[in-house]
């Protein structure tokens, strides 16, 4: 005998009132994130739904909430009221989860507000400080959620709004001193908040209050077309070399893409970018969440791949805009300096703080990524990936070791030219300092071409 369900809410959304649920005539599945429970430590996400577009720059479930974030900082600018209007703002306590805002991808935010309108203006705007016990109220401690929050959130107008930000990460990221930025039209973020990719001309509207797209600008359909609106936008940040625009995974694998397109037409003969987009085209599946990444994780790849998008932007400039826009790198020799050159910058300085102040607890996670041991961690996502060597065998890398971190990519991408000179290569070189060849014969494999 047949039930009939009626949904109440979900999430404390109400709008499923109407929608009914016969048991005996829809499928029978298992939420594969329900069917892992048992193997999976704290901090896994489940994958994202089936319809939430894993291109979209922001992803589908935020585009309400960060949309809530623009209408404060235009009525900050305005010096104008936020007026409530029922119905109409973010569901309040939802959990969001990577949130691209102001530059930065934040780990997890959350919001609530009055039903009344609101002052945004600078004075209004505050830190304050909740307690464990109140988190742990709003969020729930089933899976540790409260646990992911800072105890300093931002007031506006004496708590008539409060934004629930993520602990400072790993990397010391100081996300309450970024938003406040944002909300009050600060510099530090105006080049973020005001360029890059929109998921439709309203939030752009809010953002800039232009109703056509503007220099380094474009919506969502438009990288997923690949059109010259696109095209033209991203050649204008490099050519003025604007940092901290592209961060979600797909829309910096799509970017890496198109230069990669640009090299090969030029007379460069850079490497670089075939590496680089095989890795970040892989990433995109964690973009909004990944099940079989844990949250610190997600993080540190996030930091470390904006935080290298930014230096290509400044390196490409070079290439197109720069001083070898007339001085080509249109032999081998100047292409695989240059190629070095890059990657030594990018693991010997841009991501050692990054490593630096990362915790021992996500070092352990991420080298057994690297080391692609699912056993020790179901996210062993470098088995999924396939696009690197392992680190382990037979080289015994670590993956806080920048000389052995600039080594294996470097092979990757020029086997026959490079010479390693980090530890773990030690005794597998030949007398004049190139790979082995029972070496090769593994990295071949992940040649990037």
């Amino acid at each position: 005998m047949g039930r009939t369900f009626y949904i109440a809410e979900i999430d404390g959304d109400t709008s499923f009132q109407d929608v009914t649920l016969d048991i005996l005539q829809e499928p029978i599945c298992m939420n594969i994130g329900v069917a892992l429970m048992p193997f999976m430590e704290d901090g896994f996400h489940f994958i994202k739904d089936d319809g939430i577009k894993s291109a979209e720059g922001i992803n589908e479930v935020e585009t309400d909430f960060v949309e809530y974030l623009y209408e404060i900082r235009q009525n900050n600018k305005n010096k104008t009221k936020l007026e409530y209007q029922t119905f109409s703002g973010p569901n309040r306590l939802k959990i969001r989860e990577r949130v691209f805002i102001a530059g930065k991808i934040f780990p997890v935010m959350s919001i609530s507000y009055s039903g009344k309108d609101i002052d945004c203006s600078t004075s209004k705007i505050q830190i304050k400080s909740i307690s464990t016990y109140e988190l742990s109220l709003l969020f729930g401690d089933t899976f540790g959620e409260y646990k992911k929050f800072s105890l300093t959130y931002i007031s506006i107008d004496n708590d008539d709004i409060r934004i629930y930000l993520p602990k400072h990460s790993a990397m010391n990221i100081d996300y309450a001193d970024l938003l406040i930025d944002f909300l009050t039209n600060g510099n530090k973020t105006k080049i973020a908040s005001t360029h890059g990719e929109f998921p439709n001309l309203k939030l752009y509207k809010l953002a800039t209050g232009y109703t056509k797209l503007q220099s380094g600008c474009w919506l969502t359909k438009d990288r997923e077309a690949k059109n010259d609106t696109w095209k033209t936008a991203c050649m204008y940040i490099v050519e003025h070399k604007y940092q901290g625009v592209l961060g979600p995974f797909g829309q910096i694998a799509d970017f890496y893409n198109l230069l990669k397109e640009k090299v090969a037409k030029s007379k460069h003969k850079s490497r670089w970018l075939k590496g680089a987009y095989a890795l970040v085209n892989k990433l995109t599946i964690m973009d909004g969440g990944f099940m079989f990444v844990e949250n610190d994780v997600e993080i540190i790849l996030s930091e470390l791949n904006i935080g290298i998008c930014d230096y290509a932007i400044i390196k490409f400039h070079e290439l197109f805009y720069g001083k070898h826009k007339n001085d080509p790198l249109d032999t081998m020799e100047k292409a695989y300096k240059w190629d070095l050159a890059f990657v030594k910058h990018e693991q010997g300085v841009v991501a050692v703080p990054i490593y630096a102040k990362t915790d021992d607890n996500t070092i352990a996670k991420f080298q057994a990524m690297a080391n692609k041991d699912g056993q020790k961690h179901i996210h062993g996502l470098g088995g999924i990936l396939g696009v690197t060597p392992e680190f382990d065998d037979p080289w015994n890398g670590d993956v806080k070791d920048s000389g052995f971190r600039t080594d294996l990519p470097m092979l990757m991408l020029w086997l026959d030219r490079h010479k390693p000179t980090s530890a773990p290569f030690k005794g597998k070189v030949d007398g004049k300092g190139f790979l082995l060849e029972k070496y090769k014969k593994i990295i071949r494999r992940y040649e990037a071409k």
